[in-house]
């Protein structure tokens, strides 16, 4: 496989490229998805992290308030709403009033713990969930909270660090009461809340760019506001690198990606490129081309035997048709010859001089066109072996023009003659070569009305000899140009003229042999010019 091969532009519409561009685009959409999805579950997953951290810092801060001694260790905040109704209903039978603003249930959820006022006197108050049932009631101490709150923040904020979480307690208006230690930076962030519509309470987060923080504010007993703040710029730098892997991991999956595609591909085309290229060389005439069986695939290996199947059917059938028709011409030139024998003994004994004159010449032509017809076949299947000599093609070109020039002369024709100053030389078969230049002239004389002109051109491009010869004739009609090489074809405009429609099949045959091809533009009425282009390096064998 060559680089070239690579280059979008050379397979850009294929089925190559159309496997490549599906395989990676359907992986590389479920990749993103699958990533976004990872992506997206560890965000919330941090964020439900950070909020249940808030959430059990400020309960445990709620409870240490109102009872001046630690939260349990073996159980766990929960929020007042989840509180169960039936030890709402009995509390607010035996303590009407109570208001709770700390709970925390057991490892079981078998007990609640409450703590929270009534009328004015803080209370713990420990309820059985089954049934409700008030298991114990045990009285608070009312002590200056703020100076116990003070000192509560001035702690370590619980060995999370400087800066991690932020502790506050603050007057519904703003104004700030005490705090744990901090950076001011986060002053502006702690501002901008107050300044947010919507009710103080619950979850918010706030961010300027550079700093941001989550916030739970929950309301104390006396309506001031205690709010705790996670710095997320860990959580947020989290995301990023993670977001930064995916990319790269993204990047190097769709460089992976397609080169394996382009692989699967390239084995999956394989096959087919094959089949197309041995259908173009079957087409050029090498009828022994087939398919090499190399285990591409279940789904190629049936298209190849099928291919192969069927070049050897046509292989059979054309060399069926050939022989056939290379032994009818066989058998009539036998007796033509000996009629044209016969013949010419007629004349020679002074007999029936007219009607004897008449089979000789009509023996003469058919014979001369089978001959025609077993020379061509003999140049399509290269049946004998040409040597390939160094010919002057200007000077082949020079005795054709002298041969020619009385034709055109006696009805009127410029017969003009184009050769490059520094002669050129090709190696080929002097007398095909002679007999494809001769053709095309002989028929572009033919068909040139009278006072027309014939051109005959001879030029090196791009290492390549190219033989044009236009004239000034009847033209070929559109539907007529595809057929002008088959034999014996002559267009409606040419069936007036002497011939037999093998010429322009034996100039196809002579070039192709030699490597080169033959071009026809032409326009009804106005004239047709045929172009040769052979190369001038010998050709290669085979």
């Amino acid at each position: 496989m060559s680089w070239k091969s690579l280059d979008p532009k050379n397979w850009r519409g294929t089925l190559k490229f159309r496997l490549v561009k599906y395989y990676v685009g359907v992986f590389t959409v479920l990749w993103i998805v699958s990533m976004l999805l990872v992506y997206n579950s560890q965000r919330l997953f941090q964020l439900q992290s950070a909020k249940k951290a808030l959430f059990n810092l400020a309960t445990e801060c709620q409870f240490e308030l109102i009872c001046h001694k630690e939260g349990p260790v073996d159980a766990i905040a929960i929020p007042i709403s989840n509180i169960p109704n039936s030890c709402m209903a009995k509390l607010q039978n035996a303590l009407k009033g109570f208001v709770p603003y700390a709970a925390y249930h057991d490892m079981n959820e078998s007990q609640y713990l409450l703590a929270g006022f009534h009328e004015g006197s803080s209370l713990l108050v420990t309820c059985n969930a089954p049934n409700g049932e008030i298991l114990s009631v045990e009285q608070g101490h009312n002590l200056e909270y703020l100076e116990f709150l003070r000192g509560e923040f001035n702690e370590e904020p619980y060995g999370q660090g400087q800066n991690s979480m932020l502790l506050i307690l603050a007057e519904k208006n703003g104004k700030l009461l005490t705090s744990s230690s901090f950076d001011s930076a986060f002053l502006p962030l702690v501002e901008e809340l107050f300044r947010q519509d919507g009710p103080m309470q619950g979850y918010r987060r706030v961010s300027n760019g550079k700093k941001s923080l989550l916030f739970f504010i929950s309301e104390l007993f006396d309506g001031n506001l205690l709010l705790v703040a996670q710095n997320m710029e860990s959580y947020d730098a989290n995301l990023r690198h993670l977001l930064a892997i995916f990319c790269c991991s993204m990047l190097v999956f769709i460089i992976v990606g397609i080169c394996l595609a382009f692989w699967v591909a390239q084995n999956f085309s394989d096959g087919l490129a094959q089949i197309s290229q041995t259908a173009l060389e079957i087409a050029r005439g090498h009828y022994d081309r087939r398919v090499d069986s190399n285990s591409r695939g279940t789904e190629i290996e049936p298209l190849i035997q099928a291919f192969n199947n069927m070049a050897d059917n046509t292989e059979k059938m054309l060399k069926e048709l050939e022989n056939v028709t290379d032994d009818i011409a066989h058998d009539l030139r036998t007796p033509l010859t000996r009629m044209q024998a016969r013949a010419e003994l007629e004349l020679a004994s002074h007999g029936n001089v007219d009607f004897a004159a008449s089979i000789a010449e009509n023996c003469d032509e058919m014979l001369s066109t089978i001959n025609t017809m077993l020379e061509i076949t003999r140049i399509e299947k290269r049946v004998s072996h040409v040597s390939l000599t160094p010919v002057n093609v200007n000077a082949l070109l020079e005795k054709l023009h002298e041969a020619f020039l009385t034709i055109s002369e006696d009805r009127n024709i410029q017969f003009n003659l184009l050769l490059p100053q520094n002669g050129m030389t090709i190696y080929g078969n002097p007398r095909q070569l002679e007999q494809m230049a001769a053709n095309l002239i002989d028929n572009a004389i033919k068909y040139t009305r009278d006072g027309g002109s014939v051109n005959v051109m001879l030029e090196n491009k791009d290492n390549n000899l190219v033989l044009s010869v236009s004239d000034t004739g009847i033209g070929i009609s559109p539907k007529d140009i595809s057929r002008v090489y088959d034999r014996f074809f002559r267009g409606d405009a040419s069936r007036s003229t002497p011939g037999n429609g093998l010429g322009l099949s034996m100039v196809k045959a002579i070039v192709e042999s030699m490597g080169g091809h033959v071009t026809v533009e032409s326009t009804q009425g106005v004239g047709s010019m045929f172009v040769v282009t052979l190369p001038l390096a010998p050709p290669k064998a085979g």
